[in-house]
């Protein structure tokens, strides 16, 4: 049976994470929140590199630990932002469908994004 999807839970979640946010003017609560997510992207990434280039073990339930984490810096930068959960999700779809109308990936759209720069 297919689980429609409701924003019920994350609305959820956001009120249950607001409680454990530090008191800080906007200005800090901008940087800690960016600053907190790399960090915890890079506790991702650091776990993953060890087990793959330096023998540790990958730990499922680490990684998911962190990614709860990650979750809970991605919901206070949104809030810091002022948006909603559906303006997040709705417009990441959006953009999504736009580059791949298909709804297949398709690598050649996924680098030609129509940015300007040199590439190596």
């Amino acid at each position: 049976m297919e689980q429609k999807f409701s924003y019920e839970v994350l609305n959820n979640y956001s009120k249950l994470a607001e409680r454990t946010r530090p008191a800080l003017c906007e200005r800090d609560s901008l940087l800690n929140a960016v600053m907190g997510l790399s960090g915890e992207a890079g506790e991702i990434l650091e776990h993953v590199k060890k087990g793959l280039f330096q023998g540790h073990s990958i730990d499922k339930g680490k990684l998911v630990e962190e990614l709860g984490d990650v979750v809970w810096y991605v919901d206070y930068l949104r809030a810091v932002l002022s948006v909603e959960w559906a303006g997040v999700l709705e417009g990441n779809v959006k953009k999504l469908e736009k580059r791949y109308p298909e709804r297949v990936f398709v690598a050649v759209r996924s680098v030609d994004r129509g940015s300007i720069g040199d590439s190596f």
